[in-house]
């Protein structure tokens, strides 16, 4: 008993943690760049229109050294990407409000939580931790408002808390510039984005990650996300939002979402998933039992599945609804038995539907129209 209380004291008066804290920060940094430049050869390999706008120069010794001009291409670009990466995370933004010709790049609410998040890497990497002027200067630029404001030499601290949330803002700004120049550079991939953004809202909500699939949800679901985005496409985004809204205990913005729709002539899968979100058990019960056996997109997986019911499974309403459809009970082990090989398929229906967007189900079709098989895409572009 005492070794374990000497060893607690060791560990409370130790800097073991506080440096393993520091290094996963800087490190997400490094995983940040690693796919920012990622992004980057990405979009230039798909529309090489883009390598005029390099402006390097080369010494014709080097130019004779390469074997044709896709080399030289090559190497221009990954000049150009490391010296992107060189300047400063605020400057990067710019460049690439720049250089794509988009003027929102800085217009989403976290903004000046990822200027002090990256402000605060320099300091960790470059001061020791400590508070300096540029840090004080560029925070207060970029609208951070500090309570209370540090001192030069100050300090910082990287808390768990801390450290997660910065996990989140780094995430979703990836997740937007991915999105955002995807859809600027490849204007005739709008189809293929919006399954890609729809598959990642939902691997997030497979994964429990409300907070992020409420947050990518509601990004894309702003005007420039939803241009030319087909109606079925769409209203699966919608749900899986306010799935991800009402588990992040934002109930109250997930039915403000829902009521900013109209659901009236939508099919009866839409339906069964308003009435479940709006915790009205009775009518969502009647509902599936109206579907049957399999609807449009609910099918017995999906009961099993889809994070809609995560709530709903447990309710004496849904049991008894279906056992009644399926004749057979709805028990824990099944469900974890269909979970299980649910992960197990490479593409399953329920993921085609409710991840890649649905696009396989006509608009109108109540009841008859067989889905087509979905092909799975990526969420940055190759």
């Amino acid at each position: 008993m005492l070794d374990s209380v000497r060893t607690q004291e060791r560990l409370s008066h130790s800097r073991i943690l506080p440096l393993m804290e520091r290094s996963f920060f800087i490190g997400l940094f490094s995983e940040y760049d690693s796919f920012i430049g990622s992004l980057l050869k990405a979009i230039y390999m798909c529309k090489p229109t883009l390598y005029k706008g390099i402006r390097r120069e080369i010494a014709l010794t080097d130019l004779l050294s390469f074997q044709n001009l896709d080399d030289v291409k090559k190497d221009m670009l990954e000049k150009e990407i490391d010296s992107f990466r060189r300047e400063s995370y605020i400057e990067q933004i710019s460049e690439l409000e720049r250089k794509f010709d988009i003027k929102t790049l800085k217009a989403f609410p976290e903004w000046s939580s990822f200027v002090e998040i990256s402000q605060r890497r320099n300091v960790m990497t470059h001061n020791d931790g400590r508070v300096s002027q540029q840090y004080i200067m560029v925070c207060e630029g970029a609208g951070v408002k500090f309570d209370p404001k540090p001192m030069i030499g100050d300090e910082l601290e990287i808390t768990p808390e801390y450290l997660f949330n910065a996990i989140f803002v780094v995430s979703k700004v990836g997740y937007m510039l991915a999105h955002t120049l995807w859809r600027k550079v490849l204007v005739g991939e709008l189809q293929e984005a919006n399954e890609a953004m729809n598959e990642t809202i939902y691997e997030l909500l497979m994964r429990k990650r409300w907070t992020s699939a409420a947050a990518f949800g509601e990004f894309g679901l702003t005007d420039p996300m939803t241009k030319s985005i087909e109606e079925i496409t769409q209203k699966i985004r919608v749900i899986n939002t306010a799935i991800g809204l009402k588990h992040a205990k934002r109930k109250s913005d997930a039915d403000a979402l829902l009521n900013s729709f109209d659901w009236s002539a939508c099919i009866r899968d839409f339906k069964l998933a308003i009435e479940v979100l709006k915790e009205n058990y009775s009518e969502a019960a009647q509902i599936m039992r109206d579907i049957g056996k399999k609807g449009e997109l609910v099918h017995q997986l999906a009961y099993h599945d889809w994070p809609l019911f995560e709530e709903f499974r447990g309710r004496r309403e849904f049991q008894e609804a279906y056992e009644e459809i399926y004749k057979v009970p709805f028990l824990e082990k099944v469900s974890n038995e269909a979970q299980v090989a649910s992960k197990k398929l490479k593409q399953t229906k329920l993921e085609s539907l409710f991840s890649s967007g649905g696009s396989q189900v006509k608009k109108a079709a109540p009841k008859k129209a067989a889905p087509k098989k979905a092909v799975p895409k990526k969420a940055v572009p190759k």
